[in-house]
């Protein structure tokens, strides 16, 4: 089951703050690990 994240929308990516990079590191996700990200706007 992928971790949600929440960060700020920009044109065409999410920008994730300290706060949800931390987080990632503490579940430990490497790279390639799928991940669902949003803004929490709908």
């Amino acid at each position: 089951m992928p971790h949600i994240f929440y960060g700020q929308a920009k044109k065409d990516h999410l920008v994730l703050d300290r706060h949800e990079t931390e987080h990632i590191k503490v579940v430990r996700l490497k790279k390639g690990d799928m991940i669902k990200a949003t803004d929490g706007k709908g």
